[in-house]
């Protein structure tokens, strides 16, 4: 599955809504009636999250129910799945905005709520000053992923359903980001607009996010790692300990990282070349180190599945030949 066009990101997309779609089921079937659901259109909602794509909110909407039902708040329970209900009819078509409730309405708070959960904590992420020209750097960035690698350009539109641009909130003690995405509002990505500044710049940001949402997808019905999420690991990847899952995680994606610079210097040509090339080539060095610090740190403290044995090996194979 490393290696784009490997893995269907279609079929992807339909395994997270057939989990999703299952957890609806097993929601109506034991609390509906204490959230007082009605029946005949949650059905015919969780038949529609089977058949065609649906909003990153459907999913963040779908685990605040959850949240609720455990926190014993029928009340907001039910709110959310009414909300997910109606959303889910329709079939989301790609979109490119800003954080702003001008744009995003209702799910401006519900991504802030998701990608910032913990409501003691300054949040992450603001709404930009304005769009500027966001939308057409997003695609132009696009643009250029598909000069250079076609098959990563179709994965990635084939994960991506909503790419939103926003500014650091500059709140003190607010943890810095560069992008965002969460296994809780799948098909999402959410950029620093101010760190990706231009088409180039979102390259990176898109290609590192839609390598976590290819890693989400994969790991739906197997972890990657077994290791507790309190235990903390040290990596050249992160200056932070970080858990082992956010660990391996961040070698892949230093792998996919290194694919798509070693792609965009192997199409640099007297007409294409959006990265100078000695840039390129000291990115590719930076990668290089990464990644092979990553699995020190994944082969020595990791307990990995299968699945996450096979991710990291098809990982290595790449970088190894690279």
């Amino acid at each position: 599955m490393f290696l784009p066009g490997s893995a269907d990101p279609v079929a992807l997309d339909r395994a997270m809504r057939e989990a999703l779609a299952d957890s609806l089921e097993h929601i109506q079937a034991t609390v509906g009636t204490r959230l007082n659901l009605p029946g005949p259109e949650t059905l015919a909602a969780i038949a529609a999250v089977r058949s065609h794509r649906v909003a990153p909110g459907a999913f963040g909407r779908y685990y605040k129910t959850v949240l609720a039902i455990e926190d014993g708040d029928l009340a907001q329970a039910r709110q959310r799945m009414i909300e997910l209900v109606r959303m889910v009819r329709q079939e989301p078509r790609f979109t490119i905005c800003v954080y702003a409730d001008a744009a995003l309405g209702d799910e401006t708070a519900l991504y802030g709520d998701i990608v910032n959960p913990d409501s003691n904590a300054p949040p992450w992420i603001a709404a930009p000053i304005s769009a500027d020209g966001f939308e057409q750097r997003v695609r132009e960035a696009l643009d250029l992923i598909d000069t250079a690698d076609p098959a990563l350009a179709g994965e990635l539109r084939g994960l991506l359903i909503q790419v939103v641009g926003a500014a650091p909130s500059g709140a003190s003690g607010a943890m810095a980001f560069g992008s965002v995405s969460s296994l809780m509002l799948w098909g999402l990505v959410v950029m620093n607009m101010e760190r990706y500044a231009t088409a180039a710049d979102l390259v990176q940001g898109l290609v590192h996010e839609a390598a976590h949402l290819l890693l989400y997808a994969h790991s739906i019905d197997e972890p990657l790692v077994t290791n507790p999420l309190s235990e903390r690991y040290k990596s050249p990847l992160r200056a932070d300990p970080r858990p082992m899952d956010g660990i391996i995680h961040a070698t892949f994606v230093s792998a996919r990282m290194h694919y798509v610079n070693a792609r965009l210097r192997a199409a640099t040509s007297a007409s294409f070349a959006p990265i100078p090339p000695k840039e390129l080539d000291d990115r590719l060095a930076t990668l290089r180190e990464l990644y092979f610090g990553g699995v020190r740190t994944v082969r020595e403290h990791g307990q990995l599945t299968a699945t996450g044995r096979r991710i990291l090996e098809e990982s290595l194979d790449y970088m190894t030949a690279a």
